[in-house]
């Protein structure tokens, strides 16, 4: 099994931000992406010592070569985080890289005293095509088989501009202590979007 280091971006500088950025844009369809600005400005933020709860991370292999991003918001506040974006470089895929980071950042996330992470992730049902479907079921089976569960009768629609068609988004919750999956409604709403409904 590979060492994972956890490297968060603290510098615009920083030698891991343009792989960071390159994965993003290749890893995610558009219509989930955020623009790139934003990242430039968490960054900046840190590097100001401005307050943020958001913070880029690259992974990084035993030889401080890239494997993998993530994005996560540490909400002191609530006791949880949102993983806006993961994603494994494709060269390092298929060598079960995905779980190791997983659970360093549910690690990180417990050190920044959180119960609980939650993220969204694309609608099988709303996949154009079998493949991409196909893709979707995988990745909700694969966060499951990490201990993630799906919120029932949650779904929302992001949209990167307002008249664009965006996409249909599941979210999921993983807890780091026990609790009904009802207790993270209040996270997802306040962490991804505002319109996620308590059923």
């Amino acid at each position: 099994m590979s060492y994972l280091a956890l490297h968060p971006l603290f510098s615009l500088r920083d030698p891991f931000l343009g792989p960071w950025l390159d994965l993003y844009e290749t890893a995610f369809p558009f219509e989930e992406r955020v623009p790139i600005s934003h990242f430039l400005e968490v960054i900046a933020a840190r590097a100001d010592n401005r307050p943020t709860n958001e913070e880029l991370i690259a992974v990084l292999d035993e030889e401080d070569r890239f494997a993998g991003l993530l994005e996560l918001n540490l909400n002191e506040a609530l006791r949880a985080a949102a993983l806006y974006y993961f994603a494994v470089d494709p060269a390092r895929r298929g060598q079960g890289l995905g779980a190791q980071i997983y659970a360093g950042m549910l690690q990180r996330c417990r050190r920044f005293g959180c119960d609980l992470v939650v993220f969204d992730l694309e609608d099988p049902a709303d996949c154009p095509t079998p493949e991409a479907q196909a893709f979707a079921h995988r990745r909700i089976e694969f966060y499951q088989r990490q201990g993630a569960q799906l919120l029932p009768g949650v779904s929302y629609r992001f949209r990167r501009e307002p008249s664009s068609p965006g996409a249909q988004l599941l979210v999921m919750a993983h807890f780091l202590e026990p609790a009904p999956i009802e207790a993270a409604f209040p996270a997802a709403q306040a962490l991804l979007n505002k319109d996620i409904f308590t059923p």
